[in-house]
This record gives structure tokens, sequence and C-alpha cells, in this order.
């Protein structure tokens, strides 16, 4: 596979791409427990994406597919804990409508948000993962995820602070818990909150017209792309009303969403969800938006056979704040990575 640099230089003046600014990634959990016992380099906000996939075999975690092998030595589960993450419920399960005339519908009538209006140098998000990554046996059958809740406060330039904590294990399925259960011993599990400085990084404004947010979000690159880009957009930026309902009315045009209405998000919230399915890889990916001010509470990525969880990511605050909390950062030189 090309490297960006080789791509990019390949093809030269006819690059669609020359000069875009690319999102940083954000750091997951188990990559700030990692760093902050290593003493690392300086960390860069990640954006989950797609679940990575671990693959434990003679007591080594190694990434599967192409990703770049990680050593993590051999792990210890607490037998018979953790939960096992079930499928949320939709009101239509089966037979569901298209999701367009109720998408135009919310967004005719949303109302501010809590941010709306706010100043803030920083945009502030609580959020809580599961799935990136999971850990899988080496039969592929039984699969297991630490969760993590992070608070990040990230300024226009990329700069600020991420603050991340590591949860019990979570498993998408009964099977998968008795099966750890079975060959495992207690696990420590750090509680003390891990924090990293983010570093300047390209962060590119958010569109507010219809042409631009459509470009951002991957429109031409179908619905599946879509749901992943207004995801990463939500959980980067505190979005004003005006864009939020943009974004809707862009989803309401987009073929291959289906309305799956009243749901119940993990933090107990009610929303309105659609949802658009990715036959080729036997996923469906779940949207779940607040019902008065638009905002986006989760994002899911569901295995449709058997059906189970695959990724969950939940929104748990946005906001805009003027300051960073007073807290030392485990990578606090100020020499940006170059």
């Amino acid at each position: 596979m090309f490297g960006e640099k080789r791509t990019r230089t390949l093809l030269g003046p006819a690059d669609p791409a020359a000069g875009t600014a690319v999102l940083a990634p954000r750091r997951n959990a188990h990559d700030l427990i990692v760093e902050a016992e290593s003493r690392g380099g300086p960390a860069k906000r990640r954006i989950p994406r797609h679940t990575r996939r671990l693959v434990l075999t003679a007591g080594v975690v190694v990434l599967s597919a192409t990703a770049t092998a990680v050593a993590l030595g051999p792990e210890k589960y607490p037998p018979g804990k953790g939960n096992v993450i079930v499928p949320i419920a939709y009101q239509f399960e089966e037979n569901a409508p298209p999701a367009a005339s109720f998408l135009l519908e919310l967004a005719g009538r949303l109302t501010n948000a809590p941010y709306d209006g706010k100043p803030g140098i920083y945009a502030y998000h609580e959020t809580r993962t599961w799935g990136d990554p999971t850990i899988v046996d080496a039969s592929n059958r039984y699969f297991i995820g630490h969760g993590s809740e992070s608070k990040i406060w990230e300024a226009p330039d990329g700069t600020g602070i991420q603050i991340s904590v590591r949860q019990q294990p979570e498993f998408p399925d009964e099977e998968s818990r008795d099966y750890w259960a079975a060959v495992s011993g207690p696990e420590h599990i750090p509680t003390d909150p891990i924090t990293t400085r983010l570093y300047p990084h390209a962060v590119p404004p958010l569109p507010a017209s219809r042409a631009g947010l459509e470009e951002f979000l991957n429109v031409s690159e179908g619905p599946g792309h879509v749901a992943n880009s207004v995801f990463k957009a939500y959980d980067k930026y505190a979005i004003d009303r005006p864009v939020r309902t943009e974004i809707l009315r862009i989803l309401a045009g987009t073929n291959g969403f289906l309305w799956r209405g009243e749901v119940t998000d993990r933090s107990g919230r009610d929303g309105v969800a659609i949802t658009i399915d990715d036959p080729g890889n036997d996923q469906q990916q779940l949207l779940i938006f607040d019902t008065q001010t638009g905002e986006l509470l989760a994002y899911e990525i569901v295995n449709l056979k058997p059906k189970r969880v695959s990724t969950y990511f939940v929104i748990g605050k946005t906001d805009r704040v003027n300051s960073l909390p007073a807290t030392t950062p485990v990578n606090p030189d100020t020499t940006p990575s170059p």
C-alpha cells in the first residue's frame, strides 16, 4: 500500500487533496497508559476509527490484517466480571422506513445546545469509548476490550489537554466473557487518570456552507463514509445550531439511511436513531441524535452476523471553555513533535 507522501509525489499537481489539512488522531486510553508508563514522546489527539482487532497468540497481542504489530505481553482478566454489551434496541427493528423525512422534520425544529452562542477558546468533550481496539483469541471467536472515558480540551490550533481513564473490560457476548473468565486470572486495571498534552497540528475549521459540509462529510464517497464523518465532526467540534441543522439535511439527502425511531443510548439518554448498512463487511453504523438540539449523542458499529456490538462511542458532553484544567501532563515538555 502506498504511503501518503509517495502517493502525493506520484500525483503531483493532479493531487485533488493538495493543501488539505488532515485531522490529527486522538489517543485511546490503552495507548495513553502505555505512554505514561514509558514516559514517551508528545501525544496528539486521536479520532477513533473502525475497530482495530488484536489477535492473542502465544502470550503476545498483535494487530491483525495489515496493521503494525504491538507486543503487549500476556494479559490477565477478572473472572466472571465485565459487562456484556447488548445492541441498542430500536423502535423499528424491522421494516424501518427511510430516514429522510424524519431527519428533515428534526432539522426544522432544533433548539439551542448549552454551548450555542458561548465564547470559548477550547472545544471541550467528554466521551466514553469501547472497541478500539478489541482483543480476540487465536480462534478469532472470543473478544474482549477495555473501554475508556476521556475529557478533551482542544484549541483551534490543535493544542490542549486530554485526560483518560481506563475502564473495566467489556464483552460483545456472554460466550466471550465465559471464555476469558476460564483462561485468565485477576487483572490490575489502573484507575488513575492519565493526562497528556495535545500539541499543535492542523485543525481545519468546520465549514458552514452546504457545499463545504458535503465535502467535509465525504458525501461523494457514499453513506458509510458520511456516517463516520458525522461522528468525527461531533467528536472534535462544538457545532453551532445552523451547522447541526445542515448536517441533518445532508443526511436526509443521502440515500440508504433508515429511521430506527426512539432509542435510549448507553448513558440512559433518550434520542432518535438512524442506521446505514454495510453489506460488504456485514456491519451496520448507528447514529443517535438528541431530539431537541440535534446533537450527536452516540455512534456505534454493529456486526450483523451474528448481531453484536463491534464499537461504541458516547459523547457525554460538549462545551466551549476558556481555560485548561490545572494538571500535569505525562509529556510535560513544550517541544512539539517533529
